[in-house]
């Protein structure tokens, strides 16, 4: 009995080996199990039974290993076949406002803006009021100083493109009234770009280098408002290096013309960050030219084709060389644009400032006679600061600012305050150097308003998040001789030498949002 004892736990013993040696799949395993289990059976441990039982289980097992793995083969074969097939089919961007395709080399993206603005303004002007925005402002009003919507993105990775609809429709006319930007750019090297369509031309740190969705107060100054803006033409542009960027371009200036001449003007821009070669890493310090050349047809000479001057804030129209000729004069505009940038940043403080200058040159075709010419001055200081410490550097680069890169988004809960800034400007306008020749007596000035005018800026902006944020300003001007209703109204308004006065104030709101 004890002998028949020993044996059953030598059997399970050996039938307990055999089964974990079983289990395993290794072939060089299973081949020392089958020695083992031969073995076992020739010395009577186990029965033949037990060993055809066991090598049965043994081979049930590796057939059932050999399925699995033959369905996880096919299983994976699947999922890698069906990417592979969906790989080109693209998806919606992870922000909901594009689209990008399968292989990263084209995108679409869905961009807007509306900014809408309040003024309040201290002056009156007897008599009645002007409608037009644009125009001279004469009363509280609101209106879509922007309303936009487009698209923009690229393709095969070595172009990008802009098209941008204006909702309140850009002055002008033909194709072009309702299209804000539209342009194909090829980038496939950031050294040397190619550009063509209607599209920002280069001169002026504040409208070049700085989107309306960035600027630092509600308007742009005076400088803004002699340079070329947005034209239809082509431009060759690139940033050769780290923080030096360049471009010239040639445009047609007929936005401003009475008929199309076929002329074309070229304007060019060179900026630099002068911090990059004292290897500054958390300031900046930009320095920047910008110029333009060129000249345009007139129907008939008039004030509408020399740049008229408007008090920053929108308001009145405090320049305006209205000159009167002995005849419909068919001439010929030459102008000149010349302008200096400059910027410094470091922590939360910005300081700007830009110099520009407009050389006109109007000629009479049929007496090649000079009627006008002169040159505007402008210029401008500025000092920022960030309340809650957002930091300028993040926001500049290679001569250009983007969106202030805010340390929280504003929540209703607390948690976040969005971002606070101050601002004050400082800028001026002279006009007196632009005067009538007077030769062969075909022209003269009228009332043009005010030769010189000087502006103070405040500004207050809360940023709720990147997309949106409100903007206050009150602006303070001072002219240097009396405005009169007759010049803001036109001869058939206004009492003839009524003076309005020589100084406007301003306030304005803006709401913004922006994607």
């Amino acid at each position: 009995m004890k002998k028949t004892t020993t044996t059953i736990t030598a059997k399970q013993i050996a039938i307990a080996v055999a089964a974990v040696c079983a289990s395993l799949s290794m072939p060089a395993v299973a081949n020392e199990n089958k020695a083992m289990l031969d073995l076992m059976l020739k010395k009577g441990v186990i029965t033949q039974k037990d060993y055809d039982e066991f090598m049965q289980a043994n081979k049930d097992a590796d057939e059932n290993k050999a399925f699995k793995d033959s369905r996880i083969d096919k299983d994976v074969s699947k999922s890698i076949t069906f990417i592979q097939k969906r790989a080109n089919d693209g998806a919606v961007k992870p922000s909901g406002f594009g689209w990008v395709s399968g292989d990263g080399k084209s995108e679409l993206n869905l961009t807007g803006r509306i900014h809408m603005d309040t003024r309040f303004f201290n002056n009156m002007v007897p008599g009645g009021s002007e409608s037009d925005p644009d125009a001279v402002n004469t009363g509280n009003q609101m209106d879509f100083r922007r309303a936009r919507l487009g698209f923009t993105g690229k393709f095969w990775n070595d172009f990008n493109y802009e098209m941008v609809w204006n909702g309140n429709a850009i002055g002008g006319s033909g194709s072009t009234a309702n299209i804000d930007t539209g342009w194909l750019n090829y980038s496939a090297k950031k050294e040397s770009q190619f550009r063509i369509g209607r599209f920002k031309q280069p001169f002026n740190l504040e409208d070049y280098g700085t989107s309306s969705n960035n600027i630092d107060f509600i308007e742009r100054s005076y400088v803004n408002q002699i340079n070329p803006g947005k034209k239809l033409g082509m431009m060759i542009h690139g940033v050769p290096s780290d923080g030096t960027a360049y471009a010239f371009s040639l445009f047609n200036q007929n936005d401003s013309q009475t008929t199309a001449s076929g002329h074309f003007q070229i304007a060019g821009r060179f900026a630099t960050d002068l911090g990059k070669a004292a290897r500054w890493t958390d300031k900046f310090l930009h320095v920047g030219v910008a110029g333009t050349s060129g000249s345009y047809d007139s129907g008939t000479i008039g004030a509408s084709e020399i740049n008229h001057i408007r008090s920053e804030p929108r308001g009145m129209n405090a320049f305006r060389p209205t000159f009167t000729t002995t005849g419909n004069v068919q001439g010929e505009i030459t102008k000149e644009n010349r302008g200096l940038e400059f910027a410094y940043g470091q922590g939360a403080l910005k300081l700007q400032a830009e110099y520009a200058e407009a050389i006109f040159n109007a000629r009479d075709n049929t007496t090649s006679l000079d009627i006008v010419r002169g040159k505007y001055r402008m210029q401008y200081v500025a000092l920022l600061y960030n309340l809650t410490g957002e930091q300028w550097y993040d926001s500049y680069k290679d001569g250009a600012f983007s969106s202030l890169k805010i340390k929280s988004n504003f929540d209703p809960s607390g948690s976040g305050i969005g971002a606070w800034q101050v601002g004050i400007r400082f800028s001026s306008y002279d006009a007196t150097d632009l005067q009538p020749t007077g030769l062969g007596g075909t022209s003269t000035f009228a009332d043009v308003g005010s030769n010189k005018g000087k502006t103070t800026t405040l500004g207050l902006t809360w940023f709720i998040n990147p997309n949106s944020r409100i903007m206050l300003n009150h602006a303070i001007t001072h002219f240097d001789q009396p405005i009169t209703s007759r010049f803001l109204l036109g001869a058939t308004g206004g009492t003839a030498g009524q003076i309005i006065g020589d100084r406007e104030s301003v306030t304005t709101l803006r709401a913004q949002y922006n994607f």
